[in-house]
């Protein structure tokens, strides 16, 4: 095609128009939708593009729409978007970790950690948000992808630990969802001596709630089913306990599991899967990004992973897999993470592990900064989720 020319305006504006013309022009619809499969870190960058860009990717019906495309990602490759935070405030793609070994993991942006660095107690996860406890009554919620950050205080929560009997004193927490109200709780388990007790093991445990949208804590009620051991684990919208309890004859321990609905703020007796009777106490719980919740339960060398396939369905307890240790000792862990091919993410001592159910072998992944032993691990997705709900 012959080029126009200065000297002929209106033939080059011509040219042009027909070029302009051939261009596809998409509906907003599409665009929207073309947007909410996108990564975080580029929809970040996109919000400069222009005010409608920022706007839309703002909005709290996007970030519902790019939360619920990334749930479903997770559930067809969950190491695609999901990442393992850890203490020294780095973090990496499991997808790194698992098919490319050896790349050092990102450490967060120095406003952030400048911000984050006396809390080292990592809670849970839910919808891309951590929620950490740390130094002087504090606790934080933050999202690592978009870098905001809600903290709370806990300076409404009695002060149980100034009794002269602390060896029996346990604070708790958990983290999850609250479909119904459309909002994050924060749950606190405080449990104590019981008054007029007549066993050393009898406690009583209070239950307080901070929902991210009234910023304040409510108290639910005592829970008197025993001792919760270690903080909640979130699925399906219920936080879910280890609890442990004592009998009455012989002071022998038992562990049973209950769940807390956050919607109606009961618990629940959870039945446990039909694991041998000698690993009653040696278990531990965990959830998939998809929202099931999954048990580990050690025998002596040998540790097994069940998963409750139906969320909420008791009787959907499945067994994944067994692990029969040799090179590692994982034994009364639970793996940090299983991906969609069913190899299992575990810590091992101050190394990570890799285990693949299916041909019964380790990898070890190798980058510096994993091998830590007082490195706290939280796995977590890639959202746009804020901690601050007026936002």
């Amino acid at each position: 095609m012959e080029t126009p020319s200065l000297e002929n305006p209106i033939r080059a504006r011509v040219v042009q128009q027909q070029r302009r013309r051939r261009l596809p022009v998409l509906p907003p619809d599409l665009i929207v939708e073309i947007l909410t499969w996108l990564p975080v870190d580029s929809l970040l960058r996109f919000r400069s593009v222009s005010k409608w860009f920022k706007t839309l990717i703002s909005s709290p019906d996007f970030v519902k729409s790019h939360l619920r495309n990334t749930k479903a990602l997770s559930a067809v490759k969950p190491n695609r978007v999901d990442r393992l935070f850890r203490r020294s405030l780095h973090s990496w793609s499991l997808d790194t970790l698992y098919n490319a070994p050896g790349i050092e993991g990102v450490e967060l942006v120095d406003t952030v950690k400048r911000h984050l660095i006396s809390y080292d107690w990592a809670v849970g996860s839910c919808d891309g948000m951590l929620c950490s406890v740390g130094w002087y009554s504090r606790m934080v919620v933050w999202n690592p992808s978009t870098g905001i950050v809600m903290e709370l205080s806990l300076k409404d929560l009695p002060d149980v630990a100034s009794t002269e009997e602390m060896f029996e004193i346990s604070r708790v927490f958990g983290f999850g969802y609250d479909c119904q109200l459309d909002d994050y709780k924060v749950v606190a388990m405080i449990s104590y001596p019981a008054e007029n007790r007549t066993r050393h093991d009898e406690f009583e445990t209070l239950v307080k709630v901070f929902a991210l949208k009234t910023t304040s804590w409510r108290r639910v009620d005592n829970f008197k089913h025993g001792l919760p051991i270690g903080n909640g684990t979130f699925a399906a919208g219920r936080l879910y306990y280890k609890v442990r309890s004592f009998d009455a004859g012989n002071l022998e321990r038992k562990d049973t599991l209950f769940s807390l609905d956050l919607a109606t703020e009961k618990f629940n007796k959870v039945k446990l899967p039909d694991f041998d009777e000698a690993a009653t106490t040696l278990w531990e719980l965990g959830s998939f990004a998809d929202d099931r919740l999954y048990l580990t339960c050690s025998y002596g060398n040998s540790c097994e992973v069940w998963v409750m396939k139906e969320p909420r369905v008791m009787e959907s307890w499945t067994k994944l897999f067994r692990v029969d240790q040799h090179e590692v000792n994982a034994q009364s862990l639970a793996p940090l993470y299983i991906s969609d091919n069913g190899e299992a993410l575990w810590k091992n001592g101050a190394d990570l592990f890799i285990y693949n159910s299916k041909d019964n072998t380790f990898r070890f992944p190798r980058s510096r900064g994993l091998s830590d032993p007082n490195n706290r691990e939280v796995i977590y997705m890639e959202t746009l989720v804020s901690p601050r709900m007026d936002n």
